[in-house]
């Protein structure tokens, strides 16, 4: 997901409020250990596939409803009631 937010980032700002995008990134703080750079490099290449596969406007649709799927989750996570 790090490599998922780090490129439609890129092509997509305001398709998810940035409230969004943070908590997803919390979400992946969890009791997890950290995921290495190398880690996330090379999922970056996997995604920029899928970038180029979609298109810039399905792209960015994606991106909206992954944020909003991670918004549900760490709402329902931390007790609050989505937005």
């Amino acid at each position: 997901m790090i490599a998922f937010i780090r490129l439609a980032a890129e092509d997509c700002a305001g398709s998810a409020p940035d409230m969004w995008v943070f908590e997803a990134l919390s979400l992946l703080a969890g009791p997890k250990p950290p995921l290495a750079e190398e880690e996330i490099a090379a999922k970056e290449s996997e995604v920029q596939r899928d970038r180029a596969r979609l298109g810039v406007r399905r792209w960015c649709d994606l991106y909206g409803v992954e944020m909003n799927e991670a918004h549900v989750i760490f709402s329902m996570v931390t007790g609050r009631a989505p937005r």
